[in-house]
């Protein structure tokens, strides 16, 4: 093809951005000035989409700055010296009372390349005196976020999973930590029993999750079943007595729009299944509120920040905080799961002294799925202290492994 040719075609091709009444005595020339003029358009979209990324940047910083500025509002939580509300110490930790001394430097930085891992703690405190002590952790979620891409993984922790107690050396439900000793405590069990190397947390009691659904507007498209109907509004009643928030009782079962003490409500139903399908169902509002936090503006994001700094205690700094703030907008919660994968429940199992506890079908078998689900680390070799406290448990329950592994279902 010739040169006047190959001009002539391109010269038709962009014809439509060019002016039609323009008629050029050679095509090259005509065509040079399309492509200045597209050039030109480039540019200028560019500069605009630089615009708006500097303005999201500078919103998302201003969220953090924000915080930074009403720090002194939050209960901050030193994992070596655990205060309570009126700073008074609770207990002194050293690293070896924290984490699992036999996991291996080099697995460490495995679980935290390009990412940051934390725990959440939902206590049932019904007051902020008790975030980090004497309150059960209803809600244990184990989170890690991919600083590069957003993407968050999520796995909730049965909250009455047996466990080794690092503190004292005994076993219980791991649920009874944070009220036997406080929420430090239950980050050092986690630590030990799943070959973690955790040192951040944030505790929430009840009223700072309505308040936060609230200021989002609201969750939608949960589905209440007419079993779950029966036990839902009652729920409500207790969690508007704790938390002095308002809201109203659904009437019919059906697909519903939540306000904050609804979605709370609804995290809380365990009678109509188990504590299984209830973290399925703290899993989906969180991932609502995900996605509900992308879409809001830093005006409201700063709004629930100011609300919700006095309802939490966290053991992050100022920096992190600012750090976690610029990934806000590219958050996406990409998988969920439960854990233990595999697991027996009853009444009473084997020598276990409590009822109703979550035994995992070998502790050894989970946490290398639990690995391979959060990091990427595949036929994970736990340590020895996950290989003796699994065979501790065996030994107790009389619950060996499963008979087979399988894919987990994940939400």
């Amino acid at each position: 093809m010739s040169k006047k040719k190959r001009y002539e075609e391109e010269y038709e091709e962009y014809s439509e951005d060019y002016n039609e009444n323009e008629d050029p005595e050679d095509a090259e020339e005509g065509v040079g000035r399309i492509r200045k003029a597209r050039r030109k358009k480039r540019r200028k979209i560019r500069r605009v989409l630089l615009l708006l990324m500097e303005v999201l940047l500078l919103g998302v910083l201003a969220l953090g700055f924000f915080i930074i500025s009403k720090w002194d509002k939050i209960q901050h939580v030193n994992i070596y010296k655990v205060t309570d509300a009126d700073g008074n110490v609770v207990a002194t930790y050293k690293d070896e009372d924290l984490k699992n001394p036999e996991i291996d430097q080099s697995v460490i930085e495995v679980m935290n390349k390009g990412s940051i891992n934390f725990a959440v703690f939902g206590v049932d405190a019904t007051d902020n005196r008790r975030l980090v002590s004497e309150a059960n952790t209803d809600v244990i979620m184990i989170f890690n976020v991919n600083m590069d891409t957003g993407d968050v993984r999520i796995a909730s922790v049965y909250r009455d999973t047996y466990m080794y107690m690092p503190a004292n050396g005994t076993f219980n439900k791991v649920n009874y930590a944070a009220m036997r000793w406080d929420t430090t405590q239950t980050l050092s069990t986690l630590n030990y029993n799943l070959d973690l190397a955790l040192t951040d947390y944030v505790v929430v009691n009840w009223k700072a999750v309505a308040d936060a659904i609230n200021m989002l507007g609201g969750v939608d498209d949960v589905y209440i079943s007419p079993e779950m109907l029966v036990y839902l509004n009652g729920y409500i009643t207790s969690v508007v007595e704790a938390t002095g928030v308002g809201s109203t009782q659904i009437e019919t079962p059906g697909t519903h729009h939540l306000d904050g003490v609804q979605a709370v409500a609804y995290c809380r139903v365990r009678y109509t299944d188990s504590d299984l399908q209830r973290t399925e169902r703290q899993r989906q509002i969180v991932s609502k509120m995900l996605d509900k936090a992308k879409s809001a503006n830093p005006t409201t994001l700063m709004a629930i920040a100011d609300t919700l700094l006095g309802e939490v205690a966290t053991t992050f700094e100022g920096a992190e905080v600012i750090e976690l703030c610029q990934v806000v907008p590219n958050l996406k919660l990409t998988s969920t799961t439960g854990f233990p994968y595999y697991l027996y429940s009853n009444e009473y199992v084997g020598t276990i002294p409590h009822d109703w506890p979550i035994v995992a079908q070998s502790m050894e078998v989970n946490v290398s799925q639990l690995h391979e689900f959060l990091f990427d680390q595949k036929n994970y070799q736990v340590t020895p202290m996950v290989h003796d406290i699994s065979d501790q448990l065996s030994a107790m329950s009389g619950i060996g492994a499963p008979a087979e592994t399988t894919p987990v279902n994940r939400f």
